[in-house]
């Protein structure tokens, strides 16, 4: 099958996805105990990298940062297992989870307890996806790798994500794309910018004639208040904003990021969604409370009760978040 073809399958994958959001909202409107459908498990909150779309450069110098026990891991991955309709589980959680030393154990020991059910996915920034890494990868059992190159220019990508080389992650990519991955699907994200929006075209054609799979993410977000977006804004988000509304009004109803997801940061505080970069959303931690307990806790549901009425004023973590004016989370 052509990627192209590929590309058109996954999307038919995502619009049956849809109904799955649609049923979330009805368990949530009627108040019936739900499971999360995605988990994120932040075992290192470190990066590398200084986009200039995201907050870490700020939030790392403001926040306490560092890495999961890997007992408390354990812990998370034994009931996570148990989670009958969990249909992804991750170690990306705003940070770089290449940096992290154990990410080879901690693959295997979900794979090992998830027995396969649920994929494990990684979306990287690829600086360090060099063979050994990729070997790693491949042997520890990933199911999906997504590399988040954001430009196709390499004057563009060093603007954008400055102190990285555009020649060494496109290096990583081209060795990348002469091995035999075994089942380990990778694609390519691109964040449409004001910065790049003109290359994607030529992006799309190029990689795809190189056999790698293109994901366009069209809205960029401000992380819940936590970045500064307006000279980042594409032309296409600011001029299609009157039928984005109308869109979000009619079909996605609410922001669904925190009804489908739950985001643990490496001291076991589960924040309200990976959006939440501030962390102005605690709804428990658990090394004191089961993931369950947490998720169907009455403060969070409270919270989703605003969500689904779309009172995001009322809620710290939502109040400057640019997400829910856009369709993004039901990407």
């Amino acid at each position: 099958m052509s990627i192209l073809g590929l590309e058109i399958r996954e999307s038919l994958k995502y619009i049956k996805k849809i109904y799955g959001f649609k049923k979330t909202i009805k368990e949530h409107k009627n108040g019936v105990e739900t499971l999360p459908l995605h988990v994120q498990v932040q075992t290192n909150s470190l990066c590398h990298g200084t986009c200039l779309f995201c907050p870490y450069i700020i939030t790392s110098k403001s926040l306490p940062q560092g890495k999961m026990d890997l007992g408390l891991y354990k812990k998370i991955v034994d009931e996570c297992s148990t989670f009958p309709t969990l249909e992804l589980f991750t170690t990306t959680l705003q940070n770089e989870p290449l940096l992290n030393k154990n990410i080879f154990k901690e693959i295997g020991y979900f794979k090992e307890k998830n027995k396969g059910r649920t994929p494990f996915v990684v979306v990287t920034n690829g600086y360090l996806l060099n063979d050994q890494m990729l070997t790693g990868l491949i042997e520890a059992g990933v199911d999906y790798l997504a590399i988040s190159i954001n430009a196709f220019k390499k004057e563009t990508y060093e603007a954008q994500m400055p102190n990285f080389k555009f020649e060494r992650i496109v290096n990583n990519i081209e060795n990348l794309i002469s091995r035999d991955l075994g089942k380990m699907t990778v694609w390519l994200r691109i964040l449409r910018t004001s910065m790049n929006e003109v290359e994607i075209p030529d992006a799309i054609i190029d990689w795809r004639k190189r056999g790698l799979r293109v994901e366009i993410i069209p809205h960029i977000s401000n992380r819940g208040g936590a970045v500064e977006i307006a000279g980042l804004r594409p032309m296409h988000q600011i001029r299609r904003k009157k039928i984005w509304d109308a869109l979000i009004a009619h079909y996605s109803e609410c922001c669904i990021f925190p009804l489908r997801q739950m985001c643990i940061l490496f001291n076991g505080d589960v924040i309200l969604c990976c959006n939440d970069w501030q962390r102005l959303m605690v709804l428990g931690n658990v090394k004191e409370k089961s993931l369950r307990d947490i998720w169907n806790s009455e403060e969070s549901k409270r919270i989703k009760r605003l969500i689904l009425e779309r009172q995001y004023s009322d809620i710290p973590a939502c109040r400057n978040c640019t997400v829910p004016d856009t369709i993004a989370s039901w990407r």
